[in-house]
């Protein structure tokens, strides 16, 4: 565990800072037992992450589900949303997925939405983690995205994809094609210009190829270019005119980095190289803390529910090819998740 980080997240383990906190974010005063709910969430969110920093790796991703659940619950409280019951998330039809006995048959496991802790989580911080566009002038605006609805369904392997701080890992354990990829995205004069580095084990190598996966439309020219102006590699690109990027004519894609969320004296702030994370299915916003909330439900309740096949990924019986992905997947939730938490809070 990250004692600073959870030291900075202890604020909201306290009665008195949490009511100072609730008041300056509301300009109201939080009741007794409001306070009492948040405080809860957070001691117990923190108990949980330490737990699972300490235990064996047959039930580690379970502790580490119920920390998110709690530290998730604990951030729609003190963003003034009263919580609803449940995961918010429901397994579908995992046995008939499960019975291949094929090693990446798990990242085919897939979640429904529903109503409950996950889509508090979305509904409450919608408004924190929408896009800000600074175009050329300076002008800044925020770019609305649709979000995730119940009874949409999202695979395993949909998450662990787009995650870049696991990118490496996960191209070279499943050999399937990455969608986050190198590139950059630049706004000015009302529209914007996407470059996506040339990558042939990510699928990116012709305009048809980049036109497909970013829907870009028929009458838009896409280019070869020597290099991007960010990362130096050669990349297809091309520009989406607007006078506004949300009402652009096509999906700007969506910007996240490579680099770990890092508290410094109480703030919290990314770093890493920018990667183009593939458009979702519906043009959908899946946010770092979302995804980390997917991927320790999806672990969490294969160890709950399935700890026979859970077992034989950890202890190297057939079938466990996955599992150099699923570690590293696992660490980024124990170390990620509670830092976006803060950063959200803050």
């Amino acid at each position: 565990m990250n004692n600073d980080l959870w030291n900075a997240l202890s604020h909201f383990q306290t009665r008195d800072l949490v009511e100072r906190a609730y008041e300056r974010r509301h300009l109201s005063k939080p009741t007794d037992s409001a306070v009492w709910e948040i405080t809860s969430c957070f001691i117990q969110a923190r108990e949980y992450f330490k737990s699972a920093s300490d235990a064996a790796e047959a039930v580690r991703p379970l502790l580490l589900y119920y920390g998110v659940k709690s530290l998730s619950r604990g951030i729609t409280l003190v963003l003034g949303m009263t919580p609803s019951s449940g995961h918010g998330l429901k397994v579908n039809a995992w046995e008939s997925v499960l019975g291949n006995p094929s090693g990446d048959a798990i990242l085919d496991l897939k979640v429904i939405v529903q109503n409950g802790t996950f889509l508090d989580l979305q509904i409450a911080t919608a408004d924190l983690l929408a896009e800000v566009i600074k175009d050329g002038d300076g002008t800044k605006s925020q770019l609305p995205r649709p979000a995730l609805q119940p009874k949409q369904v999202v695979t395993l392997d949909d998450v662990l994809s787009r995650i870049p701080q696991i990118s490496s890992i996960y191209r070279s354990v499943t050999e399937r094609p990455l969608k986050n990829l190198d590139g950059s995205v630049s706004s000015n004069f009302g529209g914007y210009a996407v470059y996506v580095a040339i990558d042939a084990q990510a699928g990116i190598e012709t305009e048809d190829q980049v036109r497909a996966v970013f829907q870009v439309p028929a009458d838009v020219e896409i280019g070869l270019t020597p290099s991007s102006p960010t990362n130096g590699l050669p990349s297809m690109a091309y520009r989406i005119e607007g006078t506004h990027p949300g009402a652009a004519s096509s999906p700007r894609p969506v910007i996240e980095f490579s680099g770990s969320y890092v508290p410094r004296k109480e703030v919290v702030w990314h770093h890493g190289i920018e990667r183009i994370i593939v458009p979702w299915e519906g043009g959908v916003y899946v946010p770092p803390i979302l995804m980390g909330f997917l991927t320790s439900y999806v672990l969490g309740m294969l160890v709950r529910y399935f700890p026979a096949r859970w077992m034989a990924i950890i202890s190297g019986q057939k079938g466990d090819g996955m599992l150099p992905l699923l570690r590293e997947a696992i660490d980024y939730v124990e170390r990620e998740f509670p830092a976006m938490a803060l950063k959200i809070l803050q």
